[in-house]
């Protein structure tokens, strides 16, 4: 197992504010993706600094760095004027470059065999601590992009919900109070308090996805942040569940969104299944 590490800024050993987590939602126009890394929130002109040792390739036209290391692993570092030259050879806590202007952060990115991983996974970078827990706004049944009556529920629906973590540390404006993704969103239906579907898997937000599966997890209405303006993130748990599995009677649809470090929130929809 790989150790953890350092912030890649000042001071390496005390955690920083994060303004976007991994598999955020990113959408503009017509185009949808996952966030691949995390927002490091700090002011234009900061200095960005090696998290390990490893060789240098100056990416984005000059606008990205990234460090191949030595046990396999890359870091990516957006929104940096480079400070070294491409293929040099760097050592930890090695001064890589400055925040450019306009950006407020550097995307921070982790892969391992060019597949990208959560930076603030546990074992990863450090210290990282988030005793917060996410939140459930809203939970719905679905047919097409029609929200359906909770009192007669019926045939093949989608089970959505509006879920969101929120950073452990306070971000600056205009990036305060801004939602972020949880880690999983899971749900399971119980009948008079007994528990008839377990617990399923709903959408997993620790693996990071491409493009194309981004209508899978997300629905229509979401939307990413920007300055001062919220975003809305609105998961598509089930794609086609069948209410003709079960009998007619009334049941409570329980929600749980969990964030990386195992911090756990649920809700509960009432709902009646009449076939």
């Amino acid at each position: 197992m790989a150790a953890p590490y350092p912030w890649p800024v000042k001071p390496f050993d005390r955690q920083h504010p994060v303004r976007g987590f991994f598999n955020d939602p990113r959408v503009q126009d017509q185009s949808h993706a996952f966030h691949f890394g995390i927002d490091v929130s700090a002011p234009d002109g900061t200095a960005v600094y090696a998290v390990t040792p490893g060789k240098v390739f100056i990416e984005d036209k000059g606008h990205a760095i990234g460090i191949q290391a030595p046990d396999g692993r890359a870091f990516g570092y957006w929104h940096v004027k480079p400070a070294v030259a491409h293929h040099q050879q760097v050592g930890l806590h090695q001064l890589l470059g400055h925040i450019e202007k306009g950006w407020g952060h550097v995307h921070f990115a982790e892969s391992l065999h060019n597949v990208y991983r959560d930076p603030i996974r546990p074992g990863a970078i450090h210290p990282f601590v988030d005793v917060g827990h996410p939140t459930i706004s809203k939970i719905m049944f679905r047919r097409g992009t029609t929200d359906l009556p909770t009192d007669r529920v019926k045939g093949r629906v989608q089970i959505c919900c509006i879920a969101y973590d929120t950073t452990p540390i306070h971000v600056p404006p205009p990036w305060s109070h801004m939602p972020v993704a949880p880690a999983r969103v899971r749900y399971r239906i119980f009948c008079a308090g007994r528990c008839v579907l377990p617990l399923r898997a709903g959408v997993d937000l620790r693996v990071f996805r491409k493009p194309d599966k981004f209508p899978m997890v997300y629905g229509p209405e979401t939307r990413q942040n920007h300055p001062n303006k919220p975003g809305l993130y609105c998961y598509i748990l089930a794609h086609d569940w069948n209410t003709a599995e079960f009998a007619n009677d009334k049941y409570n649809l329980e929600v749980q969104a969990a964030d990386v470090h195992g911090n756990v929130a649920s809700s509960t929809l009432p709902f009646t299944i009449r076939n």
